[in-house]
């Protein structure tokens, strides 16, 4: 078997594990810890947060901590105010939307 579809397997199986485990967990602090120890042991990458989006995508009163953002304890708790304040000054453009859109090229 290929070091990719081992990779692509145990990827699969971590998932699963997952699944079944976020299935029986009360509190969004256990999903995301659960979801950090999960994602730490296939890509060695850590989860810093995870959020619900609002319906408002750039109301950005609109996420709050505890009610539909949710930060992993080892994140400092002026995170999420600097990520604001920095995507307030500089908010952020659709790049997946502008990359996926072919643009028009004119030639001369």
């Amino acid at each position: 078997m290929s070091h990719h579809a081992m990779s692509h397997r145990r990827a699969v199986t971590a998932a699963m594990s997952l699944a079944g485990q976020i299935d029986r967990l009360e509190r969004p602090a256990d999903v995301l810890d659960a979801l950090h120890r999960h994602v730490a042991t296939i890509a060695e990458v850590s989860v810093f947060g995870a959020w619900r989006s609002s319906l408002r995508r750039d109301d950005l009163d609109s996420y709050i901590v505890g009610k539909n953002v949710f930060l992993h304890p080892t994140v400092p708790h002026t995170f999420i105010d600097d990520f604001f304040a920095m995507r307030r000054e500089r908010p952020q453009r659709d790049g997946a939307k502008s990359l996926a859109k072919p643009r028009p090229v004119h030639i001369d």
